[in-house]
């Protein structure tokens, strides 16, 4: 496919030649390649769909899929005021609200689709008259894709009937492996703006991801309910539209884990909080890890428990390990890590910081279930008992926080007893 002077925006008809085009590249069989790769060029006018654009076998199986390939380079959200930048979808003032400008489906829920590669693409949610359309881009049980510098922009809330095969479709860029996990996809360099509803979404997948971004969501920014998931370099800017629908949500169950290394949150939730919330299933040893990550408190008072950085709930187990926590005042972030009154999981914070803009939060740490546990351990900013007014125990000749007086008055204590004194001094623990 070509764009520029081969296509313009009031070329009727400019969506069928590209639909024709996907039929002639697909695979014969689930046994065969896919006949070609969709090649399009960048182009001083956006190609308008009317209707969304379907990759789907007719036969069932799992065969590999036909590559969809922009000129151009970056997903960002310059749309076509970048002259380098990618080759944009946008959807017509007929196309249908809610359904997706792209889906990858296989042929049913019971099978997948494999080994595709999608670059250089954005899809813009907005029609010419101005009216979000569009929901962005959907993926379904792919195994082995590789989506990179893929842009969704100013989409509406997912709502496809044509694009989807009944699985959770809840965000911009929506991958979900519901009914073939395991699908090891790679996604790098993609961007989510102004998202109708989610930024992204992954729903049963086991994949990686790399250097992506959500910026300014309506509801959830990464909502990942998967199974083993690995997230680098991410980051996230404000957005969260209601109370409680925070920046990330991780939902996982059975022995599955996510790990997310040097996640950024540049800016905490504008709306709604909190930063993060972590939940799952009763019974479910979930373990996701947090490694050298940053978060942002909410930005927005009187929020309670949503307001929390970190905000647990059910049976989680999660790790934050080299992590910094950062309040913007103690209004708007009510807690740094909150465990809400159904929380029986554990939660670790090893080392990192909490660091207050202005003043102390309502409490650093909190959980209200008789059976969750924080523990912090060489975290700094972290006093978990304040100052100590009155250390000594003169009588029992010790140093720590049963102490009961604020003078040291006996000789036994301060030649003989010290060293044994230090040993009971608290640890950065709180249950």
């Amino acid at each position: 496919m070509t764009g520029g002077t081969d296509y313009n925006d009031v070329l009727a008809n400019a969506d069928l030649i590209i639909k024709n085009a996907i039929a002639a590249a697909m695979p014969i069989n689930a046994a065969s390649e896919p006949l070609g790769t969709l090649f399009f060029k960048r182009s001083a006018v956006n190609y308008v769909l009317n209707s969304p654009l379907i990759v789907k076998p007719s036969f069932t199986g799992n065969p590999a899929m036909p590559s969809m390939i922009g000129e151009g380079v970056g997903a960002g959200i310059e749309i076509s005021t970048d002259p380098n930048g990618p080759v944009t979808f946008q959807p017509s003032n007929s196309f249908p609200s809610g359904e997706y400008l792209l889906a990858y489906l296989p042929n049913t829920l019971s099978y997948s689709i494999k080994g595709a590669k999608i670059a250089g693409l954005a899809f813009f949610g907005q029609s010419p008259d101005g009216t979000n359309r569009g929901a962005g881009a959907n993926f379904v049980n792919t195994r082995q894709f590789r989506i990179t510098d893929l842009s969704t922009n100013f989409t509406v809330a997912p709502a496809p009937v044509l694009t989807t095969l009944g699985e959770s479709a809840s965000a911009a860029l929506n991958i979900s492996q519901s009914g073939s996990p395991g699908g090891f996809d790679y996604i790098d360099g993609c961007t989510s703006t102004k998202a109708g509803q989610d930024g992204i979404y992954f729903q049963s997948a086991e994949s990686t991801m790399v250097a992506c971004r959500v910026l300014a969501h309506t509801r959830i920014g990464y909502n990942i309910n998967s199974f083993d998931m690995a997230l680098f370099g991410c980051m996230i800017d404000s957005g969260g539209g209601s109370a409680g629908n925070p920046q990330i949500y991780i939902a996982q169950g059975g022995n599955d884990d996510t790990r997310i290394v040097g996640f950024n949150s540049f800016a905490g939730p504008l709306l709604g909080g909190p930063t993060v919330f972590v939940s799952s299933q009763a019974g479910d040893a979930q373990h996701p890890v947090f490694t050298a990550s940053r978060f942002n408190g909410p930005q927005q008072a009187g929020l309670g428990d949503n307001g929390a950085i970190i905000l647990l709930t059910g049976a989680c187990d999660i790790d934050f390990i080299g992590c910094d926590f950062s309040a913007l005042s103690a209004a708007q972030t009510t807690y740094f890590i909150r465990g809400r009154s159904d929380f029986t999981g554990k939660c670790r914070i090893i080392g990192g910081r909490f660091n207050r803009k202005n003043n102390a939060v309502t409490a650093v740490i909190s959980t209200v279930g008789a059976s969750g546990i924080i523990v912090c351990r060489d975290v700094g900013n972290f006093n978990p008992l304040g100052l100590l007014s009155t250390p000594y125990d003169n009588t029992n000749n010790w140093i720590g926080y049963l102490g009961g007086s604020s003078t040291l008055t006996s000789a036994t204590v301060a030649a003989s007893t010290f060293s044994q004194s230090c040993s009971r001094l608290p640890v950065q623990h709180v249950s």
